[in-house]
């Protein structure tokens, strides 16, 4: 196969062909100057020529190849004589000379490069020794590094804390979950001491001196409660692992688990334990355990007491021993069922099964079993409980129910009498049993043909008890009447004042019982029993025969109670009925047809729905449905009413009373035919329209009266303002001018004579006064100052003119703002001032008086009060006028007429308080209505 040289080879070969060619040429001129000169520098020619070649890539056999090329050239041209032969030499000599220091150059790197070859080979062997070590290590990293991964992942998803400390108590390793326990991130603890993690107290008292131990190269396990700042304060289970390096220990390994857990688990098993101990021996009930085989392996002391067996009899023995014989064979089959993996229909049930005492005798008890599972094997706990008791009360309360159900259906007392006796000899075990009754006037029991026997030979004595008769106190039967408790006797042939000792010794008879029957406190019968064997008082035996009496007479007193329903029932005159859930009535009483005309028979079979108005229908419904409601309708007491049709088909009203009774899905209800009441109920609500007419029309008037008397006041306001007017200007100055001109008289008199001058002196001093008088009757009508000068000026003139006419010692003290008032109120306040002031002085016979105006929030209070005799206001008529002026009435409607309000207070013998209030603003009735409150209250 021909091989194919690249394209770079070719080009390669064409250049050094081409070089060949061109040192050639060189060469052979070179040869040619120097066998022409045959000098030092053709030599050196030569020599350059060698360099050229060597340069070129040429060898030895190459130059030679050159210089014979030259040589044939040219010695045939020269001679070939032995100096030109000898200096084509030395040329060609000359010319190699390069190549020989070449090819020493190359010898002596040959050299080299054998001992380099040699060193390399040796290097090469170590490295390729090293290298092999290097991959084993590359391996053993690789392994390390996926063996240090996979550490990490477990160590960092352990719930347990890791960590690595140094032997300078450092930590160089820690988990994610040591990190995250205390709230830190991992370069806050990696390089840190242990001190500064757990703090300087923890480290020194609990740490430090185990990791002590822990470097001295022994492992450290121990237990102690830290505190961390994630979990808090938690119980940890801590170990330390010495870490050898070079026989030497450098770190310590810990693993701290949390077993706060684990410990209160343990604490709290152990309290179980404990309470499972203390429980069960101090239950009241037996416990015991026994294995899969059936062997008892622990017992309470109940147990040990109930079977009457020591510990060492019950522990490590069978548990078919507590039962009797006749049982042992299917609880050995049972235990053999559960050993094979048989269900156990036992489990978590109550089973009733007999016991076996260690003295051979039996009882009822109560078993629950339960069974739990473990590696040993099946275990099983049964508690167990002596129902002897219960089944007796089981019994007794049959017989109680058995009793009460014959007293129920008996028809008579005597029958009743009969089944209870009967029952009680049969349960109790006594021979014979019979009743006594007392008479109707209540001398004496007698016999009642009730009785009952079990056994013969008791004829004779129960003729002699049918002859026999007991007052109070004497025999069983007597003494039981009178003492109402049961009297027992050990041994009746003893007893001395019984007709019956002798008969009962005959018959046998050792003991004996009677029992009175009460109902109300009342005995109504007393039932004795005897038997043939001696027996003391039994406490039971008494209590049952006493329950079973109580049952008699319970239900003597039903009896007497139902009589006593039906009695009240028939003769009642309103309608009662007992109303069934299904809508019909049960029972019904005579007065349904006395108001209604219905019949029993039609009431009961008809819905008593359909007698209601169609209009009242569904309010009776929803009263119905109400009584529905077992949670409200036994406590709920509805009274309506309903409009309810007869038999003449008019609908009367019927007042309904009614509760119910959802145990017995009845309604007990009694209705009243109201129906007159109804039509006197509308007769007074239209007498009560025609009143209010009346009423209102009576209001119109007197608002219209009011009206008229706030227009009389005015008018007479504004005529005393014209009188005073007129009396101050035109009487006034008319009675000066007649003054002046006395006066004048009076002086012309003078010269007449003495006895003019006299009387026209005493007719100037009656003129003055009677000036004096027109000035004050003028001031009193209408005050002009009231209008010029103000209220509180007016006021405080008409007060010291006051106190100067009369003597009273008077205090006048008004608030500035009462100068607000303007036009009717202020008036008023006058007005009201002036005939307080009248009062007092004509009627009060006070020595002190004072008056008092004050601004309150939303008006003026006026207080008018003397410490003279009082009265009695009750018996003041207030709306009728007395002799003071207008009045109290004048001062009520003067009130009234500016919204406001009048208070009288007054005592005997304490003086009298007036009181007005004046609004700010008249028309304000918010204000008013407040004021007025606290006006009340200031009246108080």
């Amino acid at each position: 196969m021909m091989t194919r040289w690249p394209w770079w080879c070719a080009i390669l070969e064409y250049a050094m062909n081409e070089s060949t060619s061109e040192l050639s040429d060189d060469y052979a001129a070179a040869l040619r100057s120097y066998l022409s000169t045959d000098g030092e520098e053709a030599l050196h020619a030569a020599y350059e020529l060698g360099r050229k070649a060597v340069a070129a890539g040429l060898g030895v056999l190459g130059m030679a190849k050159i210089h014979q090329q030259a040589s044939v050239a040219l010695l045939p041209q020269l001679g070939k004589n032995q100096h030109h032969v000898q200096a084509v030499e030395n040329f060609f000599m000359e010319a190699l000379s390069p190549f020989e220091a070449q090819h020493r150059g190359f010898h002596e790197a040959n050299a080299r490069l054998r001992v380099l070859n040699e060193a390399l080979e040796k290097r090469a062997a170590e490295l390729a020794a090293t290298n092999r070590e290097l991959s084993h290590e590359i391996t053993r990293r690789k392994a390390s590094e996926e063996m240090w991964k996979r550490y990490e992942s477990i160590v960092n998803t352990s719930r347990e804390f890791l960590t690595l400390i140094a032997s300078n108590y450092r930590y160089e390793a820690a988990n994610d979950a040591y990190c995250q326990a205390h709230c830190k991130p991992r370069e806050e603890i990696i390089g840190f001491t242990v001190e500064d993690i757990w703090g300087r107290a923890t480290f020194r008292n609990i740490i430090k001196a185990h990791l002590d131990q822990c470097f001295k190269g022994e492992e450290v396990h121990y237990q102690a409660w830290l505190d961390m700042a994630g979990p808090g304060r938690r119980y940890f289970d801590v170990s330390y692992y010495p870490y050898h390096q070079r026989s030497a220990v450098t770190h310590a390994i810990v693993v701290t688990r949390d077993v706060t857990d684990r410990l209160r688990a343990e604490r709290a098993l152990r309290d179980s334990e404990e309470q499972f101990r203390t429980v069960m021996q101090s239950a009241i009930d037996a416990i015991i355990l026994t294995d899969s085989r059936g062997t008892i392996i622990t017992c309470n002391q109940a147990a040990r007491t109930m079977f009457g067996r020591p510990r060492e009899e019950m522990v490590g023995h069978p548990v078919n021993v507590l039962v009797p014989e006749r049982y042992r064979q299917s609880q050995a089959s049972g235990i053999k069922r559960v050993r094979g993996a048989d269900p156990v229909r036992l489990i978590g049930r109550t089973v009733e099964l007999p016991g076996l005492r260690r003295d051979g005798s039996e009882f009822p008890l109560e078993l629950s079993l339960a069974s739990w599972q473990t590696e040993r094997g099946h275990f099983y706990c049964g508690i167990i409980r002596d129902i002897t008791e219960r089944k007796r009360a089981e019994e007794e309360i049959r017989l109680l129910q058995t009793v009460a159900l014959s007293v129920s259906g008996a028809e008579d007392l005597h029958a009743a009498l009969g089944a209870v006796v009967s029952k009680v000899c049969d349960a109790a075990g006594w021979t014979i049993g019979q009743a006594w009754v007392p008479r109707p006037d209540g001398s004496c029991l007698e016999c009642s043909p009730a009785w009952h026997c079990r056994v013969k030979g008791v004829r004779n004595f129960r003729k002699q008890s049918e002859k026999s008769t007991f007052v109070p106190g004497t025999g069983l039967p007597g003494r039981a009447w009178e003492t109402k408790r049961p009297v027992w006797s050990a041994d009746v042939t003893q007893e001395t004042n019984s007709s019956r000792a002798n008969a009962a010794r005959k018959a046998g008879f050792m003991s004996g019982m009677s029992m009175p029957i009460l109902a109300a406190d009342e005995v109504v019968a007393v039932v004795e029993f005897f038997g043939r064997e001696t027996r003391s008082p039994d406490p039971r035996m008494i209590k049952l025969v006493m329950a079973v009496a109580n049952q008699i007479g319970i239900g003597i007193q039903r009896k007497r109670i139902q009589e006593q329903f039906d009695r009240f029932f028939n003769i009642s005159v309103d309608m009662l009925c007992v109303a069934g859930f299904d809508g019909y009535f049960k029972r019904v009483n005579p007065a349904w047809k006395k108001i209604l005309g219905y019949k029993t028979e039609e009431l009961l079979v008809k819905p008593y729905f359909d007698l209601v108005h169609p209009e009242d229908r569904a309010h009776a419904v929803a009263e119905f449905e109400r009584f529905k409601d077992a949670s409200t309708a036994a406590s709920t007491v509805v009274s309506y009413e309903v409009r309810t049709r007869g038999t003449d088909g008019v609908y009367r009203w019927i007042q309904w009373t009614a509760t119910s009774a959802p145990n017995e899905q009845v309604i007990y209800a009694s209705g009243r035919d109201t129906t007159g009441r109804k039509r006197a109920e509308e007769a007074l609500r239209k007498s009560e329209e025609h009143f209010r007419e009346l009423f209102n029309e009576a209001k119109a008037m007197q608002d219209k009266l009011r009206e008229l008397s706030s227009k009389v006041l005015h008018a007479q306001e504004e005529e005393r303002r014209r009188i005073s007017r007129e009396l101050h200007d035109e009487v006034g100055q008319a009675l000066t001018a007649i003054s002046v001109n006395l006066q004048l008289l009076k002086q012309k008199a003078a010269k007449v004579g003495q006895g003019l001058d006299a009387a026209v002196s005493e007719t100037q001093n009656l003129l003055e006064q009677t000036m004096y008088n027109v000035h004050r009757f003028s001031y009193e009508l209408r005050p002009a100052m009231l209008d010029d000068l103000g209220l509180v000026i007016a006021l405080r003139w008409y007060v010291r003119a006051f106190a100067k006419r009369t003597g009273i010692k008077l205090n006048f003290r008004a608030d500035s703002a009462v100068e607000q008032l303007e036009g009717e109120p202020k008036t008023v306040i006058y007005r009201v001032v002036q005939e307080g002031l009248t009062n007092v002085f004509k009627y009060a016979n006070a020595r002190r008086a004072e008056v008092i105006i004050r601004k309150t929030n939303n008006g003026f209070r006026l207080t008018v009060k003397d410490d003279g005799n009082g009265f009695e206001p009750d018996q003041l008529e207030m709306s009728s006028k007395d002799k003071s002026g207008l009045g109290l009435m004048g001062m009520q409607e003067r009130l009234r007429l500016v919204n406001g309000h009048f208070a009288l207070k007054s005592t005997p013998g304490k003086g009298t308080t007036i009181q007005a209030l004046i609004p700010s603003e008249p028309g304000n009735q918010n204000g008013r209505a407040i004021e007025n409150r606290r006006f009340r209250l200031c009246k108080k």
